[in-house]
């Protein structure tokens, strides 16, 4: 790992981490984070407080599967690339509330956390869920084995990666 984890380490997230080609942890300031959000349009509830206080500023770099490489960035300038009018539309397709905190792959897909916890995907293929919480999200990304189901409007499509 590069950096130090600001505060305590997340319980769980080295075994997540597992399979990572680098990792690198830049620095937090929870209130400029806390701005950043406000002044984009977002608002900043407690549940992202708390996600952006135990993950923000973390890039992780694994293989991909068809060769090259994977790439997660939770950093908050990462968060708020995100278009604000996509973000919506995903949670109006998903029923629940979700707010952008970084970006994966390649193709810059957002990454979206709903207000229980789950991790999910949106982009221009559509959403998938990659799992319950963050932990297992990124484990499931490094290792390629989260759910590709595409959602769209209430019904799904099994994905085709």
């Amino acid at each position: 790992m590069i950096g130090t984890w600001p505060g305590d380490r997340p319980e769980g997230l080295q075994d997540a981490l597992a399979g990572a080609l680098s990792v690198g942890i830049g620095d937090l300031d929870l209130d400029s984070a806390r701005r950043g959000f406000l002044a984009e349009g977002y608002d900043f509830p407690t549940w992202l407080a708390a996600f952006v206080a135990r993950y923000s500023e973390l890039k992780v770099v694994w293989r991909a599967t068809r060769g090259g490489v994977n790439e997660l960035d939770t950093s908050v300038v990462a968060a708020l690339d995100a278009t604000h009018g996509n973000v919506r539309l995903f949670g109006q397709r998903l029923g629940k509330r979700v707010l952008p905190v970084g970006m994966v792959f390649e193709t810059e897909e957002q990454l979206l956390l709903a207000a229980n916890g789950e991790i999910w995907i949106g982009g221009d293929a559509g959403l998938q869920r990659v799992g319950p919480d963050f932990e297992v999200s990124v484990k499931s990304l490094i290792n390629n084995d989260w759910d590709k189901t595409f959602v769209y409007r209430g019904y799904s499509t099994p994905g085709t990666w």
